[in-house]
């Protein structure tokens, strides 16, 4: 399950586009790296991750204070 979501991460980040005028040279190389570290964290079980649910309540939560 791991795997899964790290490809997922993947390709919600891809669906954003290319970069902006505000990203700098190596943006994108540097995204990917983090990705990669991440996924790599992920499948061989050194990040479990945490609940959707957890990190959507943390986030309305930030957003509420706004």
């Amino acid at each position: 399950m791991p795997a899964e979501r790290a490809d997922m991460a993947t390709e919600l980040l891809a669906s954003l586009g290319g970069p902006t005028g505000d990203d700098g040279p190596g943006t994108a190389e540097a995204w990917t790296a983090e990705i990669e570290r991440r996924a790599r964290r992920a499948v061989s079980g050194q990040s479990s991750g945490e609940p959707w649910e957890v990190v959507r309540a943390r986030v309305a939560r930030r957003l509420s204070k706004r």
